[in-house]
């Protein structure tokens, strides 16, 4: 539904995603601890995200959900947060590094007092969704960058 489908619709949704990384967590009991350690996940170098943006999905295991869930927090909630809180210190970067990106994304091209950006630029380039099994772990998918997920009526 948060992909302009009813609810009674089924879909599928295609992500060109780089390989999974673990969000292993089982001792956070608030939303805030739990957020913390899925930002600090998103919030790498190396991910093709941080440069050329498009979309991370973030899959949330269905214990790590119901902790989120009961204390009230929605996936609009989630994508809000995830994106205040994922930001990237700009001295983790090389200059030479640095100065490839600005070819790619506007927030490189701000002066040298700037010392940090956002990891993505809006709360709906991050895709929520509940899936998996038992155990206190979730998933971040980084995107080729570029690639926006599809989804299709089926």
């Amino acid at each position: 539904m948060d992909r302009g489908f009813a609810a009674s619709d089924s879909t599928v949704t295609a992500h060109a995603g780089e390989a999974p990384r673990n969000v292993q967590d089982h001792a956070s009991i608030e939303p805030d601890e739990l957020l913390m350690v899925y930002a600090d996940t998103i919030n790498t170098s190396g991910a093709n995200n941080l440069g050329l943006m498009g979309e991370i999905m973030v899959v949330v295991g269905p214990e790590h959900a119901h902790l989120l869930a009961k204390k009230g927090m929605t996936r609009q909630d989630m994508r809000e947060e995830l994106c205040r809180r994922t930001r990237f210190r700009l001295s983790r970067m090389s200059p030479t590094q640095r100065e490839w990106y600005r070819k790619m994304r506007p927030a490189f091209n701000l002066g040298p007092e700037v010392t940090e950006i956002a990891y993505l630029d809006e709360p709906g380039q991050y895709l929520i969704i509940v899936a998996g099994g038992p155990g206190l772990h979730s998933m971040v998918v980084p995107s080729f960058g570029t690639s926006v997920a599809m989804t299709e009526r089926i």
